[in-house]
């Protein structure tokens, strides 16, 4: 547990998937993205799950709940899912929490590997969403897309973890011009990785911590060039990154969240570190 002025944050976990590094990495050569994360037999890379559950001491906030339990064989093997059934929820209660205790849910974008344990299947195998008492807040555009995806998006999104939540009533979508979604909790406009991407900058008594969700998966993506191929508006990536990027240092954000991390809390000191060896690193010849 980590402090955030007078907020906990509890990082949990809803196990681990891989995807095809190319997905991930975009033009970036295969050469150079393999230094950092070496790829399995099937040129794929491990992302893990880290859902991040706030308490502001009043709500139960619950970013990007995982990718769940409700899918088949063939999609488990597509992705390598490494994961107990029912992760998340034991990823709660070893945090000393409930699904019921859960008051809000806040999506990123709702693509399967973010949205998943939202919903899972009852007895019957009717789906049903998992926080009851919660409710659930997205971008109005997110929601209208994933309901209606293209030929580009559609394997990414899931009627089935989505429906359940839009017919549950406990919808509050985020539109465009809202600046807040809850006390202490902004929303930052992200476009890229989907149109309608949005993150969350979350702040408590004068310390704040950015949730960039899929703008940034991976700090490796702190390099504004470095952005992944399912992107739908790559150019807008990195101008989202650049933007952000800029305010974070002259604003002193005090943590980032990279939700596919296996350590996905840094703070601010680790960023520039980074984002410093980025810079005085020069690309091979070919890249970007």
């Amino acid at each position: 547990m980590v402090e955030l002025g007078g907020f906990k944050l509890h990082v949990l976990s809803d196990g681990v998937f891989y995807v095809d590094g190319g997905l991930i990495f975009g033009i970036i050569p295969r050469v150079l993205w393999s230094k950092r994360f070496e790829p399995d037999e099937q040129n794929r890379v491990p992302l893990y799950l880290r859902p991040l559950l706030v308490d502001t001491g009043e709500r139960r906030v619950l970013i990007d709940p995982g990718i769940g339990d409700t899918y088949g064989e063939k999609f488990r093997k597509i992705y390598n899912i490494e994961r107990e059934p029912g992760q998340l929820v034991e990823s709660l209660a070893n945090a000393g929490y409930a699904p019921e205790d859960i008051t809000d849910v806040l999506f990123t974008h709702l693509h399967f590997d973010h949205c998943g344990c939202a919903t899972k299947l009852d007895s019957g195998g009717v789906p049903r969403i998992v926080f009851r008492s919660a409710y659930y807040h997205a971008s109005i555009e997110e929601y209208e897309k994933s309901r209606n995806p293209n030929a580009r998006t559609q394997g990414s999104y899931r009627a089935d973890l989505i429906e359940p939540v839009a017919a549950s009533g406990r919808t509050k979508p985020i539109r465009k011009e809202a600046e807040s979604v809850l006390p202490g909790f902004t929303v930052l406009r992200t476009p890229g990785h989907t149109p309608d991407h949005i993150s969350f900058l979350i702040q408590s008594q004068g310390q704040h911590l950015v949730f960039w969700g899929d703008l940034m998966p991976l700090v490796a993506h702190l390099n504004p060039a470095w952005a992944a191929a399912l992107d739908t508006h790559p150019m807008d990536t990195m101008a989202s990154k650049m933007k952000l990027l800029r305010r974070a240092v002259e604003e002193g954000w005090h943590y980032h969240y990279f939700y596919h991390e296996m350590k996905p809390l840094l703070t601010a000191g680790e960023v520039a570190e980074l984002i410093s060896v980025e810079k005085e690193a020069k690309p091979p010849t070919g890249s970007v």
